[in-house]
């Protein structure tokens, strides 16, 4: 069988919107990228991400594991013409702040500093404990 008519099952999911990409639930495969500048460096962050939708990249990463990324994100998010995802390193403040400058922030507890002390914390429980929905601020309240 040749690899690009290969057809692999896949399992049921929920769909969620990433921006205006749709995610799961039998949508289309997207393609996804991750920038490697400072995410501080706004406009050669932008460029990059410029560049990775002209190549066909539907959703762009970002790292935001520092202040200075996360007030990054604050200028690129909007200018971006893709969806934008905030990587989250080792400090679940900086989930908080990527999510005050709009970012949908993918966490792996397993990387974040808490989650040595417990790592049954998640995401959802540490924005509880701010009094923020998830779900509402990920997707702009829809």
């Amino acid at each position: 069988m040749d690899a690009s008519t290969a057809s692999f099952p896949r399992r049921p999911t929920r769909r969620i919107e990433v921006g205006s990409v749709p995610v799961g639930d039998g949508a289309p495969v997207t393609v996804q990228s991750m920038t490697t500048t400072k995410t501080s460096d706004v406009e050669g962050t932008l460029a990059q991400i410029y560049a990775l939708a002209a190549a066909g990249c539907d959703i762009v990463r970002c790292t935001c594991n520092e202040a200075e990324a996360a007030e990054g994100l604050a200028h690129i998010v909007p200018r971006s013409p893709v969806p934008v995802i905030a990587d989250i390193h080792h400090n679940h403040k900086m989930a908080l702040a990527a999510l005050d400058a709009g970012e949908r922030g993918d966490a792996q507890v397993g990387v974040w500093g808490v989650a040595h002390q417990q790592p049954e914390l998640r995401l959802d429980q540490l924005l509880a404990d701010q009094a923020v929905d998830p779900v509402e601020q990920a997707t702009g309240g829809g």
